[in-house]
Protein backbone atom coordinates (compact mmCIF):
# COMPACT_ATOMS: atom_id res chain seq x y z
CA UNK A 1 0.00 0.00 0.00
CA UNK A 2 2.68 2.49 1.24
CA UNK A 3 4.68 1.56 -1.82
CA UNK A 4 1.64 1.74 -4.55
CA UNK A 5 0.61 5.29 -2.83
CA UNK A 6 4.49 6.79 -2.55
CA UNK A 7 5.59 5.23 -5.90
CA UNK A 8 2.48 7.36 -7.96
CA UNK A 9 2.46 10.52 -5.69
CA UNK A 10 6.43 11.17 -6.42
CA UNK A 11 5.23 10.26 -10.30
CA UNK A 12 2.63 12.46 -10.40
CA UNK A 13 4.72 15.44 -8.74
CA UNK A 14 7.20 14.53 -11.17
CA UNK A 15 5.67 15.53 -14.18
CA UNK A 16 3.59 18.47 -12.44
CA UNK A 17 6.89 19.81 -11.49
CA UNK A 18 8.97 19.45 -13.99
CA UNK A 19 7.90 21.80 -17.11
CA UNK A 20 10.12 19.65 -19.51
CA UNK A 21 6.98 16.58 -18.99
CA UNK A 22 4.13 18.60 -19.18
CA UNK A 23 2.79 17.27 -22.77
CA UNK A 24 -0.44 15.75 -23.99
CA UNK A 25 0.76 12.08 -23.45
CA UNK A 26 2.15 12.86 -20.17
CA UNK A 27 -1.72 14.09 -18.85
CA UNK A 28 -2.17 10.33 -19.91
CA UNK A 29 0.07 8.89 -17.50
CA UNK A 30 -1.28 11.38 -14.86
CA UNK A 31 -4.52 9.83 -15.51
CA UNK A 32 -3.31 6.91 -14.98
CA UNK A 33 -1.29 7.04 -11.97
CA UNK A 34 -4.60 9.09 -10.51
CA UNK A 35 -5.81 6.13 -11.04
CA UNK A 36 -3.39 3.96 -9.56
CA UNK A 37 -2.73 6.15 -6.70
CA UNK A 38 -6.91 6.01 -5.74
CA UNK A 39 -6.01 2.24 -5.74
CA UNK A 40 -3.67 2.70 -2.92
CA UNK A 41 -5.38 5.28 -0.67
CA UNK A 42 -9.28 4.26 -1.30
CA UNK A 43 -9.13 0.35 -2.04
CA UNK A 44 -6.15 -1.11 -0.75
CA UNK A 45 -6.52 -0.19 2.91
CA UNK A 46 -10.16 -1.61 3.46
CA UNK A 47 -9.09 -5.50 1.33
CA UNK A 48 -5.87 -5.07 3.71
CA UNK A 49 -8.35 -5.34 6.68
CA UNK A 50 -10.62 -7.97 4.80
CA UNK A 51 -7.66 -9.97 4.25
CA UNK A 52 -6.49 -9.69 8.20
CA UNK A 53 -9.83 -10.04 9.51
CA UNK A 54 -11.03 -12.92 7.20
CA UNK A 55 -14.30 -11.00 7.39
CA UNK A 56 -15.96 -7.68 6.42
CA UNK A 57 -14.76 -5.26 9.82
CA UNK A 58 -16.25 -1.76 8.23
CA UNK A 59 -19.65 -1.00 8.29
CA UNK A 60 -21.81 -2.85 6.40
CA UNK A 61 -23.03 0.13 4.01
CA UNK A 62 -19.19 0.81 3.12
CA UNK A 63 -19.18 -2.37 1.00
CA UNK A 64 -20.87 -1.25 -1.94
CA UNK A 65 -19.14 1.82 -1.73
CA UNK A 66 -15.62 0.36 -1.21
CA UNK A 67 -16.59 -2.36 -4.24
CA UNK A 68 -17.67 0.82 -6.29
CA UNK A 69 -14.35 2.82 -6.01
CA UNK A 70 -12.65 -0.90 -6.56
CA UNK A 71 -14.38 -1.63 -10.03
CA UNK A 72 -13.97 2.43 -10.80
CA UNK A 73 -10.13 2.75 -9.79
CA UNK A 74 -9.31 -0.44 -12.03
CA UNK A 75 -11.55 0.41 -14.48
CA UNK A 76 -10.20 3.43 -15.05
CA UNK A 77 -6.51 2.12 -14.73
CA UNK A 78 -7.35 -0.04 -17.95
CA UNK A 79 -9.31 1.95 -19.84
CA UNK A 80 -6.63 4.60 -19.12
CA UNK A 81 -4.00 2.43 -20.43
CA UNK A 82 -6.28 1.99 -23.63
CA UNK A 83 -6.17 5.76 -23.94
CA UNK A 84 -1.98 5.63 -23.94
CA UNK A 85 -2.39 3.16 -26.83
CA UNK A 86 -4.65 5.18 -28.74
CA UNK A 87 -1.69 7.81 -27.90
CA UNK A 88 1.02 5.91 -28.44
CA UNK A 89 -0.36 4.78 -32.05
CA UNK A 90 -1.80 7.98 -33.49
CA UNK A 91 2.00 9.30 -32.59
CA UNK A 92 3.63 6.88 -34.82
CA UNK A 93 1.53 6.19 -37.73
CA UNK A 94 1.77 10.37 -38.02
CA UNK A 95 4.12 11.99 -36.10
CA UNK A 96 3.87 15.32 -38.01
CA UNK A 97 -0.03 15.51 -37.69
CA UNK A 98 -0.15 14.45 -34.08
CA UNK A 99 0.19 17.94 -32.20
CA UNK A 100 -2.89 19.05 -34.80
CA UNK A 101 -4.95 16.08 -33.39
CA UNK A 102 -4.12 15.84 -29.84
CA UNK A 103 -4.34 19.10 -28.78
CA UNK A 104 -4.56 19.59 -24.48
CA UNK A 105 -8.35 20.25 -24.96
CA UNK A 106 -8.77 16.80 -26.80
CA UNK A 107 -6.55 15.04 -24.29
CA UNK A 108 -8.68 16.29 -21.11
CA UNK A 109 -11.59 15.57 -23.20
CA UNK A 110 -10.38 11.66 -23.34
CA UNK A 111 -9.41 11.50 -19.58
CA UNK A 112 -13.06 13.00 -18.74
CA UNK A 113 -14.13 10.53 -20.84
CA UNK A 114 -12.20 7.39 -19.54
CA UNK A 115 -13.56 8.80 -15.75
CA UNK A 116 -16.79 9.47 -16.52
CA UNK A 117 -17.23 5.69 -18.13
CA UNK A 118 -15.33 4.28 -15.59
CA UNK A 119 -17.60 5.91 -12.54
CA UNK A 120 -20.79 5.00 -14.75
CA UNK A 121 -19.73 1.51 -15.16
CA UNK A 122 -19.07 0.69 -11.28
CA UNK A 123 -21.07 3.12 -9.40
CA UNK A 124 -24.60 2.69 -11.37
CA UNK A 125 -24.64 -0.95 -11.66
CA UNK A 126 -23.72 -1.50 -7.63
CA UNK A 127 -26.23 1.56 -6.62
CA UNK A 128 -29.02 0.33 -9.04
CA UNK A 129 -28.59 -3.27 -7.59
CA UNK A 130 -27.88 -5.18 -11.22
CA UNK A 131 -24.96 -6.63 -9.11
CA UNK A 132 -27.26 -9.18 -7.75
CA UNK A 133 -28.47 -12.25 -8.93
CA UNK A 134 -32.01 -13.07 -8.67
CA UNK A 135 -32.95 -15.88 -9.36
CA UNK A 136 -35.95 -18.76 -8.06
CA UNK A 137 -34.60 -21.13 -6.67
CA UNK A 138 -36.10 -24.77 -6.90
CA UNK A 139 -35.47 -28.14 -5.14
CA UNK A 140 -33.25 -30.61 -6.47
CA UNK A 141 -35.64 -33.64 -6.26
CA UNK A 142 -38.25 -31.73 -8.44
CA UNK A 143 -39.70 -34.13 -11.01
CA UNK A 144 -40.80 -32.92 -14.16
CA UNK A 145 -44.36 -33.43 -15.31
CA UNK A 146 -45.31 -33.66 -18.99
CA UNK A 147 -43.90 -31.39 -21.68
CA UNK A 148 -42.82 -29.00 -18.83
CA UNK A 149 -39.49 -27.29 -19.72
CA UNK A 150 -36.79 -27.09 -17.12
Amino acid sequence: ILLTTAGNFLLILLIITQRSLRNTSNYFLVSLFMSDLMVGLVVMPPAMLNQLYGRWVLRGDFCSLWASFDVMCCSASILNLCIISLDRYLLIISPLKYKLRMTSCRALWLILATWTVAALASFLPIKMGWHKLEFEELSLNVTLRGDDEQ
